[in-house]
């Protein structure tokens, strides 16, 4: 999967964008849940591996 790791990203990155877009969401909301989910899945995966 380390190769699609860039895709899911900017995926990620865009569905962040799209929520603020739509007016679901502040920035502040959309960047605080993506520093939470990045670092609960980084020290996941060096619990795991």
């Amino acid at each position: 999967m380390p190769a699609l790791s860039h895709a899911y990203l900017v995926i990620a990155f865009l569905i962040g964008l799209s929520r603020i877009f739509l007016g679901l969401h502040y920035p502040t909301d959309v960047l605080v849940g993506a520093i939470l989910g990045g670092s609960i899945g980084y020290n996941l995966a060096k619990l795991i591996i």
